[in-house]
């Protein structure tokens, strides 16, 4: 054991245990610590920055990521972590941080769509964009690959129905009126237009009172 004092107080620098550390290696131990008091350095400290473990991948960030972050902010972070194994990773879980490039965000984001899947293609960019500000964080990277691609995702949607408006019969004015009015109301000379066009169809007019639509 090695006793210094440095800034911080009075420190005690364990040098290791035996016999997995023999004499002579705890006495070259105790040189380095003390040339590195000399140089105004406190050995505690250098020794706990060479503890951290060192992150190169993407997978160990997302580790890094998860255990750090997402663990204690989020109510359910399993929800990103599934995606992150079951789509991010088996593409880019294993390159180093540097070598992602936007093509392969892109990869990631293809074999969701081909699986039509474009609510959870969504979430995967946003969890990707997420994951490199992370990176930038710690210093590991200065390049966002999801921010710099040139595509954008379409909007999750779902198929229409069937047996809903699509096969709907419409027997009275007031039920077509309603569903054209929510389809043509993006203006209010639209909207104008189709509550006139229900009025005469109302008084039984042969023609819609020579209204113009727009």
């Amino acid at each position: 054991m090695l006793r210094y004092t440095s800034l911080n107080g009075r420190r005690e620098a364990t040098l290791g245990q035996y016999p997995s550390m023999t004499l002579a290696e705890a006495r070259l131990e105790s040189s380095k610590m003390q040339l590195q008091l000399q140089q105004g350095e406190d050995p505690l400290a250098i020794r706990a920055i060479e503890t951290i473990p060192e992150i190169q991948n993407i997978s160990q960030l997302f580790q890094d990521w998860y255990s750090k972050d997402l663990s204690r902010r989020l109510k359910h972070p399993n929800i990103p972590k599934r995606v992150f194994t079951k789509e991010i990773a088996p593409v880019i879980g294993q390159l180093p941080i540097q070598a992602v490039r936007p093509t392969h965000v892109r990869e990631v984001l293809e074999r969701i769509r081909e699986s039509n899947r474009p609510t959870i293609a969504n979430d995967t960019l946003m969890y990707m964009k997420q994951l490199f500000r992370h990176a930038i964080k710690l210093d590991l990277t200065l390049n966002t690959p999801p921010q710099h691609l040139p595509w954008t995702m379409p909007v999750a949607w779902s198929p229409v129905k069937t047996g809903c408006l699509a096969k709907r019969k419409f027997t009275t004015p007031l039920a077509c009126f309603i569903p054209i009015s929510i389809a043509l109301a993006a203006t209010t000379t639209s909207l104008a237009a189709c509550f006139w066009y229900w009025v005469c169809a109302k008084a039984n007019c042969a023609k819609p009172c020579g209204v113009k639509w727009i």
